[in-house]
Parts: structure tokens; C-alpha cells; sequence
């Protein structure tokens, strides 16, 4: 939870425990307030998908939802490519869907999922203010 707390809190996120996660690394975080959040680390967002549980109990009944929420087509792709996760490990796109990573094998990686929370929770602070199309320059460091 600290890791959530630490990468996402900036954009008024304040995590109670997260409810579910996926093999992506997505999470339905609840909050503090009771909101139900989506942390969606291929497109470096974090929202409010329910206002409380029992509005999150509706969303699993939403097959659109749930058909995205499971992934399962780019699961297999994932899976057959790369083989199973690890424990702490999810599969992610190496570039972020939100700076034009496409949802395809050769962009398909494993990376642990603190990791995976904390790069596109810094990269969406980074970006967020930033006009859609414009150019950005990405700098790995130690």
C-alpha cells in the first residue's frame, strides 16, 4: 500500500487496501473516502471508477468491465510469449500505451509490480499537463 500511496497520492488518491489486482498490474484500490479507484499502469492513469463497494458490485456485473478489467486475449499473448509471472511480478507494456506503446507481443514485458506502480505513477505525474501529441524524450537513470 505505501508503494500506491507514494507513486499515485499526488493526483488525490489516499489508499485504504487494494480490493483486486490483474496480471497487468492493474488495481481496484479503495480509498480512504470509500471511492473505488483504478490504477492502470499500461496507460499511467488512476481514477474513480465507483463512488463506493457497492457501486464496484454493479461494475462486475458490466461485462464490458469485466472483459477489460481481465485482459484475457493479451493475457495469452503475455503468457505464450513470455512465460508465466513470477510472484510480485506483472506483465506490462514496456511503453506506456499513454506515449504510443502498442498492446502487442513485441512490446509485452514482466517487470515487478512495485516497480511497474511506481514508474507510471511518476511518468503520469510527469505528463499530466502536458497537450495530447506532444513530443516527449524519455531518460533512464540509475
Amino acid at each position: 500500500m505505501n508503494v500506491v500511496n507514494q507513486a499515485w497520492s499526488w493526483c488525490g488518491l489516499a489508499p485504504k487496501t487494494i480490493l483486486h489486482a490483474n496480471d497487468f498490474g492493474n488495481l481496484l484500490i479503495e480509498g480512504n473516502d470509500g471511492r473505488i479507484w483504478r490504477l492502470c499502469p499500461e496507460e499511467c492513469s488512476c481514477e474513480v471508477v465507483a463512488m463506493s463497494a457497492h457501486e464496484l458490485d454493479s461494475l462486475w456485473r458490466n461485462d464490458d468491465f469485466v472483459i477489460d478489467w481481465r485482459m484475457e486475449p493479451l493475457l495469452e499473448v503475455a503468457r505464450t510469449n513470455l512465460g508465466e509471472r513470477e510472484d510480485g511480478q506483472s506483465y506490462c507494456l514496456k511503453i506506456p500505451a499513454v506515449l504510443g506503446g502498442q498492446y502487442a507481443v513485441d512490446n509485452f514485458g514482466k517487470m515487478s509490480t512495485e516497480g511497474l506502480i511506481r514508474f507510471s505513477g511518476d511518468l503520469a505525474r510527469q505528463i499530466q499537463n502536458m497537450p495530447e501529441g506532444s513530443k516527449v524524450e524519455l531518460r533512464v537513470t540509475d
